[in-house]
């Protein structure tokens, strides 16, 4: 089980998740998908499109530092329903 939570914004997070991003990214720049993190209007606005059914869980396909995630967690997805997978450790 992740340790994530839902945060709320104005927290320290923004600036601790864009200073994790760019130290992985530094550290190996060809296995990161993306060259900027996300913001968190993006992050809420891939939440928002997420419906699940009883059955159902969301798989979240490297995870990075975790803001989708949390994003995800805000929205509603039970924790026990998102699966994160992420190849950094």
């Amino acid at each position: 089980m992740s340790d994530l939570a839902a945060e709320p914004r104005g927290s320290h997070t923004e600036v601790r998740n864009a200073g994790l991003f760019f130290r992985r990214w530094l550290a190996n720049p060809l296995q990161m998908g993306s060259i900027i993190p996300s913001s968190p209007a993006l992050c809420a606005k891939i939440a928002k499109l997420v419906t699940l059914a009883e059955d159902e869980v969301v798989v979240e396909l490297g995870a990075g530092t975790g803001v989708i995630s949390r994003a995800l967690l805000a929205h509603g997805v039970p924790p026990e329903r998102l699966v994160v997978v992420e190849i950094v450790r």
